[in-house]
């Protein structure tokens, strides 16, 4: 067998030994895993620190009295949630109509079989139950619809 040479290191590799391609070239073992080795990136370079909001200047602590400061800084406290208190009445009211709807309908209809003849009223409780049903169908679109 002929003695093969590393193309890096100009070894001579012993008779045991595999040569290793690299490229069109024969290296050994060492040099192959040296050469083919994926190296590390560089270390990123440090980020500037940046305060999360500006802070506005203190005043001179002789300036002012606590009371003055409090007084000059009026809080208004703001609601995060808007919520649509029209289209939430607009819902009890159609919850309240068809509650009501549902009570006269079961009255109207014991006082029915009680004296056998059909009430015009019954008529009038499906409609408020109906209308109190489209009502709420309305009310929860409409919140949706501007309060997400």
């Amino acid at each position: 067998m002929a003695k093969v040479r590393c193309a890096n290191c100009e070894r001579t590799l012993g008779n045991l030994e595999d040569p290793m391609e690299l490229g069109d070239r024969l290296v050994c073992a060492d040099c192959h895993r040296r050469l083919t080795a994926v190296s590390e990136p560089p270390p990123l370079p440090a980020l500037p620190q940046m305060a999360a909001y500006p802070q506005p200047a203190a005043p001179a602590a002789a300036a002012y009295a606590p009371q003055q400061v409090a007084a000059a800084a009026p809080r208004r406290v703001q609601t995060i949630e808007r919520t649509g208190k029209g289209w939430k009445l607009m819902l009890l009211l159609s919850m309240v109509a068809m509650v009501w709807g549902v009570v006269w309908f079961m009255m109207e209809l014991s006082a029915t079989s009680a004296s056998g003849m059909p009430n015009d009223s019954i008529a009038f409780a499906v409609l408020l139950f109906v209308g109190g049903l489209l009502l709420a169908i309305v009310a929860r679109i409409g919140a949706w619809w501007f309060h997400g």
